[in-house]
């Protein structure tokens, strides 16, 4: 008795073969609507225009024209890199199965996947140092700021810390499905 049922139901499903080729699966999945998709495309215009104003508005409301250029520099590259980091993340999403088998497909999946984790920690990061150096060229130092800058580097690494198990997780997780379907019956 198989204790997975959905295991179970791909080995009925796979027949004598047992394996399902890349274009029966896109067959499958192309009679559905992607609502996943849909909700990314969402958050990936909302972000998109978030950014595109924030640009629109920093030069004025942020004094960038009282700031030296590489300073302005910084921070467009940085919006543009999270704006690439986003978008390259809707693709990697966008498309997991490839030629040959699911196992196939799902190991270049998790090669992708941990390509993009590394990328999704490393623009994080770089974001975010682009924005603190742009913020805090002008500002006058005491030891209060100092404390407060102290304190909010803490919550930063917190969330790097926790992003970065976030997708251990998940590249764990997909990690174990990848060597399940590798196992000898």
């Amino acid at each position: 008795m198989e204790q997975d049922p959905l295991k179970s139901a791909w080995q009925q499903a796979t027949g004598e073969s047992g394996n399902k080729q890349a274009g029966d699966l896109r067959a499958m999945a192309g009679k559905r609507s992607y609502p996943v998709l849909k909700g990314i495309r969402r958050q990936l215009t909302i972000e998109c225009l978030g950014y595109a104003a924030f640009l629109l508005v920093y030069y004025d409301f942020f004094d960038g024209d009282k700031r030296p250029f590489f300073l302005n520099a910084l921070l467009v590259a940085a919006v543009a890199f999270m704006l690439l980091h986003n978008a390259a993340g809707y693709w990697v999403i966008k498309d997991p199965l490839q030629a040959g088998s699911l196992q196939q497909s799902l190991q270049t999946y998790l090669q992708k996947l941990r390509q993009y984790a590394a990328v999704s920690i490393t623009s994080r990061l770089l974001g975010i140092a682009a924005l603190l150096i742009f913020f805090m060229a002008s500002i006058h130092w005491t030891s209060t700021k100092y404390w407060i800058l102290a304190g909010g580097l803490l919550v930063l690494a917190l969330q790097l810390l926790l992003l970065y198990r976030i997708w251990a997780g998940r590249i764990k997780q997909l990690g174990g499905i990848v060597a399940e379907l590798g196992r000898p019956e």
